[in-house]
């Protein structure tokens, strides 16, 4: 009797099975890869949406304010004036497809590609703030749409034992990845602007200890942030809302510590050791297409293979809660006997 008890005992889960079981599921599932390929291809190839005329009026007038010609400050205003400069020519308002913490994954956001194997790609100016502001937003809005289907296609991907997808699930996924967002961006607020105080007068003390305090700092961040690396998949595998799937995702990880961290560690290093490969041609390569189709791969992959590592993990830590509830009932019975 205890031997078939114990054999009905749901294993915790485990890295390497999670990882097998993402990779099984894009290899079958390829046409999934498309949305980061497609990302991806839009952001090297298509239109660039850039906001140069906007950035050059901005450093004139900061050039022009009284005061400005000192050599402390005519010093800091040539370090950012090359910084400005520089996202001046290569920023792109397109990047806001990539949304966080769900969206489509992908590696031209980060590069900032400003040619391409047929020409420079075109441009189109935006010169006034409100113009600005416009087109992210739309960008952003399509970047949440489509992150979630993405998001909700590679969920019953990996976990086909879930919901079917209809258009009023699919919308009311979507709300809840824009209340997660909030939730995220009220969160990080909340960490970084007492910290921008911090190091700031720590810096007028010391500099040496501002630096150390940002270290510091940082650590504690990441500890912070950690705990809610599966915030979004209770939405997609549970049908949660945004605080109970974020509240959820950090019971789930310390349960699962330290296990859920090794898993972490492992994903961080897989997509960002092998970006540095897909990046090695140049954006006037046509090369760079094994690159994308590369990191599309690998991040569909690690994106499977959280969700069953999540599934795997929700199983386990309920089972586990339900043996211990029997344990004192049973406990109870003996004591009231």
């Amino acid at each position: 009797m205890n031997h078939e008890a114990q054999a009905k005992v749901i294993p915790p889960p485990n890295l390497i099975s999670a990882l097998r079981a993402g990779f099984d599921t894009t290899a079958r599932h390829i046409s999934l890869i498309l949305f980061p390929i497609a990302l991806d291809l839009f952001l090297w190839l298509g239109p660039h949406f850039q906001p140069k005329t906007l950035f050059q009026a901005f450093l004139g007038q900061a050039l022009s304010l009284p005061g400005m010609d000192t050599p402390e400050l005519s010093e800091f205003l040539k370090t950012n004036q090359a910084f400005w400069e520089f996202m001046a020519e290569n920023f792109n308002l397109a990047n806001a497809l990539r949304t966080y913490p769900v969206g489509i994954p992908s590696l031209m956001a980060s590069r900032f590609p400003a040619n391409t194997p047929l020409s420079a790609p075109p441009m189109v100016d935006i010169a006034t703030v409100g113009g600005m502001v416009g087109v992210w937003f739309v960008f952003a809005v399509t970047g949440i749409l489509l992150g979630s289907l993405y998001f909700s296609l590679v969920a019953r991907a990996a976990v086909p034992d879930g919901i079917n997808l209809t258009i009023a699930r699919y919308g009311r996924l979507a709300l809840q990845v824009v209340l997660l967002a909030v939730l995220w961006v009220v969160m990080l607020l909340f960490l970084m602007i007492p910290a921008l105080v911090l190091v700031s007068l720590l810096a007028m003390i010391n500099p040496g200890i501002a630096q150390l305090s940002i270290i510091l700092y940082s650590i504690f961040v990441i500890w912070m942030i950690v705990p809610l690396i599966f915030s979004p998949h209770g939405i997609f595998i549970l049908q949660m809302n945004a605080l109970h799937s974020a509240l959820t995702s950090a019971r789930l990880v310390r349960f699962l510590l330290p296990g859920a961290g090794i898993f972490f560690l492992a994903v961080i290093i897989l997509s960002q050791g092998l970006d540095l490969l897909w990046q090695v041609p140049p954006d006037t390569s046509w090369m760079s297409l094994v690159g994308l189709a590369g990191h599309a791969f690998i991040t569909t992959a690690l994106l499977a293979a959280s969700f069953v590592y999540y599934r795997d993990g929700i199983r386990w830590v309920q089972e586990k809660l339900q043996r211990q509830l029997m344990a004192k009932a049973r406990e109870g019975e003996k004591v009231g006997t």
